[in-house]
């Protein structure tokens, strides 16, 4: 029941930090193995799937192209220093551009009324949808005055499963 309850905890933990922040940060790696991250502006569905609209040349959005393994990271960079513990998310994930019709008007959707568009319209922009699908989630469980030169472990797996 202990351990039930701690789940439950960190689920609930995990959900309000991914709600309650709208700008998660997307890892890419270049073609030549060059690190890229940039913040997006993202909503998601029920499975904690992250779509976003990006120019379809940005750096990136061609990085996505080349490899789809993205990584993100959600967090309220407004915490005080040191009260890190349990306030930030990490996704491994995987990155695609959407190019299905049905894809896209899912997506769009998602996004409030006010950044909706036509399928028709975002086709003639240059920008296109993406989504991150996620592979697995971690919240971080120490804050910085908890780490010490034995702790070795700063994060704990979130079950995917039990997210959706």
């Amino acid at each position: 029941l202990e351990k039930s309850i701690f789940m439950q905890g960190l689920i609930t933990q995990t959900t309000q930090l991914i709600k309650d922040n709208i700008y998660p940060v997307i890892a890419t790696v270049t073609e030549d193995g060059q690190p890229w991250n940039t913040p997006v502006y993202a909503v998601h569905d029920d499975a904690y799937t992250f779509y976003w609209k990006s120019w379809k040349d940005a750096q990136h959005s061609k990085n996505i192209a080349g490899n789809e393994r993205v990584f993100l990271t959600i967090f309220d960079s407004t915490r005080a220093l040191g009260t890190n513990h349990r306030q930030c998310v990490y996704i491994q994930a995987v990155a695609q551009r959407i190019d299905s019709e049905e894809e896209i008007q899912h997506a769009m959707s998602l996004f409030p009324e006010d950044k909706q568009e036509s399928v028709e319209a975002l086709e003639a922009s240059v920008r296109r949808l993406y989504k991150a699908t996620p592979v697995a989630v971690w919240l971080n469980n120490k804050s910085e005055s908890e780490v010490t030169e034995e702790s070795v472990k700063m994060r704990i797996e979130v079950p995917l499963d039990k997210l959706q």
